[in-house]
């Protein structure tokens, strides 16, 4: 009997082996260069469980800006190339852009309705610091929150421990971490899901009972919230930033008392006035990355990309965290240095806002939201952000002396630390 099933369990893994191989053979272009892999399970091996951004680059360096890999005939492809990432997500978007949708559920004819919600929900959020500034990050959860809620229902979240604020902000970590990069297993073999919750290594199917009973309750949550988790993450990155680089700070806020006056909160309006803050929140996107691998794509089409096979079904993971630190875009791109996106004596450095808010055109215009050009999600988080400058100092803990936050990212699409 134990004879019958090896031969058996032999006879299927030669046919599977046989297949691939003929499979390979029948490309009318070779498949982009990454390592080679074990028969069947192919690149398991090199997936890594933390950090996978940092696994990425390494690859990156080994094999160029596309990285093949193949996990049980699944293929994915990474990119560690902005170029290529653009080409392939926004010039080809209709071949590269099979994923959940992020759209704003909601419609609005002026951009003031937007406007009003916002400067609204900044003025709350400043006053809670300014109340309770040990507690700034459930304060930057609530401002999150609130205005996808308010835009979205015309729902008011309480000043504190609002449920449906939790509620959501539950629903949107379970999101983040089930779409990664690197999630789970059984989405590379589907097959695992038949196997009983009593087998070893099977814990995802406790997690998805428990992620299920949340969404649930929040059936009539639309997967716009998404956005509240950029906004939230943004704003926490950048007060990592500031506590880091203070003198850039002292320098946006005395921009900002120059051109509003002291005291003076911003409104969007200014925004084209006040291009040191600009900068110096482009950069903490760009340092800072908030998505280092931002969410997965996958071909629809088989498609012939810079002289490699790319086939349909493939997975493709951008490394945002790669492309915000490769020297051919960014000029010394270790150092925090706000002054590469103003141009003074040099060309403005790429935007990092392309890659993290998506790619193309209908990632940066949302023309009934806010001016053309400016994402809804970016808007708030630079409102936040620059009325944070204009009313607090930010400086790390002291105990004798400055305590530096040392900045650690856990994985997940949307990034927290």
């Amino acid at each position: 009997m134990e004879s019958s099933t090896y031969y058996l369990a032999a006879s299927v893994f030669g046919l599977l082996a046989s297949f691939l191989m003929l499979r390979k053979q029948r490309l009318p272009a070779p498949l982009p260069p990454g390592p080679k892999g074990w028969p069947i399970l192919g690149n398991i091996d090199v997936l890594p469980s933390d950090q996978v951004w940092l696994k990425y680059s390494e690859l990156g360096r080994q094999y160029g800006g596309i990285v093949y890999l193949e996990v049980m005939g699944s293929p994915i492809i990474i990119l560690n190339d902005a170029k290529h990432a653009f080409d392939m997500l926004a010039t080809k978007s209709r071949n590269y852009s099979d994923r959940p949708k992020f759209m704003m559920t909601g419609h609005f004819s002026k951009i003031e309705a937007f406007h009003n919600v916002l400067h609204d929900e900044t003025r709350i959020y400043i006053a809670s610091i300014l109340k309770e500034p040990q507690t700034w990050t459930q304060h930057t959860g609530r401002f999150a929150g609130g205005i996808v809620l308010k835009l979205t229902y015309g729902y008011s979240a309480e000043p504190q421990n609002d449920p449906l604020v939790k509620l959501v902000d539950e629903a949107m970590g379970h999101f983040s971490e089930t779409v990664g990069a690197n999630a789970y297993m059984v989405d590379i073999f589907p097959i695992l899901r038949f196997v009983p919750r009593w087998f070893p290594g099977t814990s995802w199917k406790r997690k998805a009972a428990e992620y299920r009973a949340i969404l649930k309750q929040t059936v009539n949550v639309p997967y716009e919230f998404v956005k509240q988790r950029m906004i939230g993450t943004g704003i926490e990155c950048f007060f990592l930033g500031m506590t880091r680089h203070t003198d850039e700070q002292i320098k946006a806020q005395i921009e900002l008392d120059n051109v509003l006056g002291f005291g003076n909160l911003p409104t969007l309006a200014d925004r084209h006035r006040l291009p040191y803050v600009e900068a110096l929140l482009t950069e903490v996107m760009r340092m800072y990355t908030l998505g280092p691998t931002g969410i997965p794509h996958a071909v629809t089409e088989d498609d012939i990309h810079d002289g490699y096979f790319i086939p349909k079904g493939t997975k493709i993971i951008t490394n945002n965290w790669q492309f915000f630190r490769d020297p051919k875009t960014y000029q010394n791109p270790e150092r925090f240095d706000p002054r590469r996106f103003l141009g003074e004596g040099r060309a403005k450095e790429t935007d990092p806002r392309v890659y993290v808010f998506g790619y193309g055109r209908s990632s940066l215009d949302s023309l009934d939201l806010v001016p053309k050009g400016m994402h809804p999600g970016d808007a708030a988080m630079w409102l936040a952000c620059a009325s944070v400058l204009a009313s607090f100092d930010i400086r790390s803990p002291e105990d004798g002396k400055r305590i530096l936050p040392n900045p650690r990212f856990v994985d997940g699409s949307i990034t927290a630390f």
